[in-house]
């Protein structure tokens, strides 16, 4: 007896049927996220002339890192680079960030500064004295780089949002003090305090120099030395007559 033939069509439509379900599940196809960024701002509300904190930070998925913020000779990796976009306020000094781990990196055969699990980024900003009340929106671009111990992705870019609200009133001290410590950090405050410092330790370096004079002709007078002073001045020149 010969058996009827199976159709192969209701096994073929189940398989359709999954693959439209995994094509329509959200997220399906999409890279694994391995590193995100938040932004805040402190304090969330500032007044004209203080300065504000932009604190960015990366939480990495574990086996992966991300590179510091010093730029590393060719061939290296991409440094992270922090760009804040805040409307009216002006950034006060450079970008700093959480401490690194430095280590020997296989993809590139050199020593790098690195960050794991998780990372700190900030910037400071000023309020301009004529900043108008009102909500002022930031945007914060980090462009990274991620590698693991075998492997390296492209860099990319990242933006991050926040907010700051600019409220009337006279600025606060405790919001100021990092204003003016960073003015005279600067480049020529640096300079400015070296070269004040130099000139202390000159000018106590004298009395030093005199005192040290006048013991050793004290130290001529003493009874061990005073009778010596004959001998020396016959013995140099005996020496000189005798070159001569």
């Amino acid at each position: 007896m010969i058996k009827p033939k199976t159709s192969s069509l209701p096994l073929a439509v189940l398989f359709c049927f999954a693959a439209v379900l995994c094509a329509a599940r959200p997220g399906a196809g999409a890279p694994p996220r391995r590193v995100t960024f938040t932004a805040a701002v402190t304090p969330s509300a500032a007044r004209p002339g203080e300065t504000v904190t932009v604190q960015v930070k990366a939480a990495i998925s574990p086996s992966w890192h991300l590179y510091g913020m010093t730029p590393v000779p060719p061939p290296g990796p991409q440094e992270t680079v922090l760009t804040v976009k805040a409307g009216p306020l002006t950034p006060v000094g450079k970008p700093t960030e959480s401490a690194t781990k430095k280590a020997m990196d296989p993809n590139f055969g050199k020593e790098v500064a690195y960050h794991e699990d998780a990372a700190t980024f900030t910037q400071r900003l000023r309020v301009p004295e004529n900043a108008r009340p009102g909500s002022v929106p930031l945007t914060t671009t980090v462009r990274y780089m991620l590698c693991n111990e075998s492997v390296c992705l492209p860099p990319r870019d990242a933006d991050v949002a926040a907010t700051v609200t600019i409220e009337a009133g006279a600025a606060r001290p405790e919001y100021t003090v990092a204003a003016a410590t960073a003015d005279t950090t600067g480049g020529g405050g640096t300079t400015g305090g070296g070269s004040g410092t130099n000139t202390a330790a000159a000018g106590s370096l004298l009395p030093f120099v005199f005192a040290a004079f006048g013991a050793g002709l004290l130290a001529l007078l003493t009874p061990c030395v005073f009778p010596m002073i004959p001998v020396t001045l016959a013995f140099f020149t005996k020496q000189a007559t005798a070159k001569g």
